[in-house]
């Protein structure tokens, strides 16, 4: 069972005619993210799956008029996922990223149902280790990552993000018409991108670049959300045991004290404007799914910038996508990247802004290099990081730890 974020507005009233399963599937025909392939990949290795969407309301609520369930457990997060253990009965549980519920509901679920033998969760952002601490398994996406964690958890594992190679059977290009693109987050008021902002008001600023960017601030709802599900929780097990939410509180007014001087920050950096207002013939509305693909695929040369945590290494979603889509990536350096790709063949890297810049030019008069180093990229994708690729070594790692 893997449970999974959508992190959507998505609703629709009258759900009493609809399956569960049904509107998930709807959901995954758009292919954001990486959809369901993981899960399809598994079910080719004879797995049975079930996928769980925990943090779209609507969607919770389904779940339980479904199977019968209180619709006020659709409120409570570690009520809902304890009823989804009780009723699927799932061998193995997969968080993709992190655990969304309390230590203490997964050891009751331990206890309590015997058929659970596995807890992995699938992790992209460098976070706290204690997070992991009721998991059996960390699958990390950077090498760095692997060695933080290993510190404090005995069972860590690299694991790669990947293409979903079911794509290519949705999208039809006949040409690329686009010339540059970047896809993603703008780094607009966001600490761990600034390095990004600066790279793509400069390329807008000197090429003719375009961009479909996420310049929405969500820092400030993570933490009001934190505190609302800390009271909800306290509500749910009695104020008696408050004493035991003072590390989470800590934690959470830490985060409100780090956000005020990120932002003080961020305006000493001059970061605080948002690209989509100042180019706004250029910077366009983010997509997702089928829409950033299409993208993708019609693009001759994609732009990629990792995050300020992955330490100086590669391995974001988009490195896969945009490879595996066919376009000509050209990615900033990291000290892994020969290990996913051959450089100047099957991608390109820049060390600066300027060294950008540079490249740009180079393979915007030598196109065919360019197509040929998309043609090889992809190639390389469609080898060694798709999905199939994956569900093979969690496969190699579940039959190690089971």
């Amino acid at each position: 069972m893997r449970i999974n974020s959508f992190k959507s507005t998505f609703n629709i009233n009258n759900f009493e005619n609809k399956k569960y399963e049904d509107v998930i599937n709807e959901i995954y025909n758009f292919e954001v993210f990486n959809s369901n392939s993981l899960l399809l990949s598994l079910q080719k290795l004879n797995y049975e799956t079930v996928e769980i969407i925990y943090d779209v309301y609507f969607l919770n609520k389904l779940w339980c008029f479904n199977n019968k369930i209180n619709l006020e457990i659709a409120n409570n997060q570690d009520l809902l996922f304890y009823n989804q253990i009780k009723i699927h009965k799932p061998n193995i549980v997969f968080f993709q990223h992190k655990p969304h519920v309390s230590k203490s509901v997964i050891r009751q679920i331990r206890k309590d149902f015997n058929f659970v033998r596995l807890i992995i969760a699938h992790n992209g952002f460098l976070i706290d280790t204690d997070e992991f601490s009721e998991t059996d398994i960390i699958l990390c996406a950077f090498p760095s990552y692997l060695k933080n964690y290993k510190k404090k958890h005995n069972n860590v594992y690299l694991f790669y993000h990947y293409f979903n190679e079911n794509i290519t059977n949705k999208i039809s290009v006949k040409k690329k018409d686009i010339d540059i693109s970047f896809i993603g987050n703008s780094g607009y008021l966001l600490p761990n991108h600034y390095n990004r902002f600066y790279l793509l008001d400069f390329l807008l600023t000197n090429t003719n670049i375009k961009c479909w960017i996420d310049e929405n601030h969500f820092f400030n709802n993570s933490i009001k959300n934190k505190i609302i599900n800390l009271f909800k929780n306290i509500i749910f097990y009695q104020p008696s045991i408050l004493i035991k939410f003072e590390k989470y509180f800590h934690k959470i007014f830490s985060e409100v004290y780090e956000e005020k001087i990120i932002l003080k920050n961020l305006n000493e950096l001059k970061v605080n404007y948002k690209l989509s207002e100042k180019f706004i013939n250029r910077c366009f509305k983010p997509v997702y799914g089928l829409n950033m693909y299409s993208i993708l695929f019609r693009s001759k040369i994609s732009i990629n910038s990792h995050m300020l945590k992955s330490n100086k290494e590669v391995g974001n979603m988009r490195l896969f996508e945009a490879t595996g889509a066919g376009s000509c990536v050209l990615t900033d350096d990291g000290n892994n990247l020969k290990d996913l790709f051959e450089i100047n063949k099957e991608i390109i890297t820049y060390k600066n802004k300027y060294d950008c810049i540079d490249k740009i030019k180079y393979f915007g008069k030598n196109f065919n290099e360019a197509n040929e180093i998309a043609r090889n990229g992809r190639q390389k994708t469609l080898k060694n990081h798709t999905s199939k690729n994956r569900a093979d070594e969690i496969n190699e790692i579940i039959i190690k730890n089971i």
